[in-house]
């Protein structure tokens, strides 16, 4: 008998599928072991996995409770706590959020604009290698607000590219915010 065919892979993982690659993973790697402990090991390894993706989401929502209450510096604590943890778990969109709320944080509370302006582009490269166009489209703009005072033609720049993705993205009100800074330009 013929071996039958493995059903393709898909060419970008789900959500779903993402949460899962830890275990998918791990398996690969303990490929050599028995079966019962390659099994134990990575029930334990996505165990932690799981904890630690919750810890951050704990962090995250904690840190803008904060932000809603005006508690800036304990925000901004528990978005850099929560950071590491993001970028341990492989977690792309997380830490998307992360650097973009810290930069909104920098642009709006701490008033760091340089350190802000690098946090959006932390987030920027993050929603990008999440496939999230409406966050991409979103930090663009964020940045072309940022730039504009300094320099027209990189606030022009990062609005053409956030422009051009907004037909993804179902926020009009993005669409009518980029279009006043265009007029502001």
């Amino acid at each position: 008998p013929t071996p039958e065919p493995s059903p393709p892979t898909p060419a970008a993982p789900s959500p779903a599928a993402t949460q899962r690659s830890c275990c998918n993973n791990e398996m690969n790697r303990l490929r050599k072991l028995p079966v019962i402990a390659a099994v134990l090991l990575t029930a334990a390894s996505c165990s932690v996995n799981r904890r630690q993706a919750e810890k951050a989401r704990e962090l995250f929502s904690h840190g803008m409770e904060m932000v809603e209450l005006g508690g800036g510096e304990m925000a901004m604590s528990d978005f850099k706590k929560a950071e590491p943890i993001l970028a341990e778990i492989g977690d792309t969109a997380g830490l998307g959020e992360v650097n973009y709320a810290i930069a909104e944080l920098y642009q709006n509370s701490v008033v760091n604009q340089g350190e802000a302006v690098e946090r959006y582009r932390k987030a920027l490269k993050y929603f990008e290698a999440a496939g999230l166009a409406g966050r991409v489209a979103d930090t663009h703009l964020a940045l072309a607000r940022m730039l504009l005072p300094d320099s027209v033609d990189a606030a022009l720049y990062h609005l053409g590219i956030g422009n051009a993705l907004f037909p993804l993205t179902l926020d009009r009100s993005d669409r009518l915010s980029a279009y006043g800074l265009y007029a502001y330009a």
